[in-house]
């Protein structure tokens, strides 16, 4: 990892995948060592497949696992069959937009942060309001993306960690302005 970019400062000295091996005791007493964390790290939901390749470029170093679905539909099929800790949605996509997908994980027990992505500023307060992690609006800045999806990544896993599952309102939405 590189020690002078906004992934690194952001995790500090702390590997971000520390909890994937750590040693836990099982009921019987005896040592489990099975993995804490197995899934996908960010799911780039976008008709157009640069979402995904420039999320991959960014998070290269990190180790994190990026898949990408073009449509709502085939998102949640993969949300039932794997674990995401952050949705990177469009605000538009081929079957309808972000809203569809808010409303689809509003129901799924530890669904992802959702990061929406759009053209305008008018976008922010509709998807905080919907739940949604934050809002990046074009032109994006690799700083900003990269503390925005780590920022939601650790968001989740904390919560996942602790028993949360569902968001919770009572959230601090997270907002950045882009410009």
């Amino acid at each position: 990892m590189r020690s002078n970019n906004a992934f690194s400062s952001i995790f500090m000295t702390q590997d971000p995948y520390a909890l994937r091996e750590r040693e836990t005791v099982s009921l019987s007493g005896q040592p489990d060592h099975r993995p804490a964390w197995r899934g996908v790290d960010v799911l780039a939901v976008s008709g157009n497949p640069t979402l995904a390749v420039y999320l991959s470029s960014l998070f290269r170093e990190s180790g994190w696992k990026i898949a990408c679905k073009p449509t709502c539909g085939e998102s949640l099929a993969f949300l039932r069959d794997n674990r995401v800790a952050v949705a990177v949605c469009e605000q538009e996509l081929p079957d309808g937009s972000w809203r569809n997908l808010a409303t689809a994980l509003a129901r799924i027990p530890e669904a992802p942060a959702l990061v929406v992505t759009g053209d305008n500023d008018s976008l922010e307060a509709e998807a905080l309001a919907a739940g949604s992690f934050g809002v990046l609006v074009r032109p994006l800045k690799e700083s900003d993306v990269l503390w925005t999806i780590a920022s939601a990544w650790h968001g989740w896993m904390s919560r996942v960690e602790t028993g949360g599952g569902r968001r919770t309102s009572h959230r601090k939405p997270y907002i950045r302005r882009l410009r």
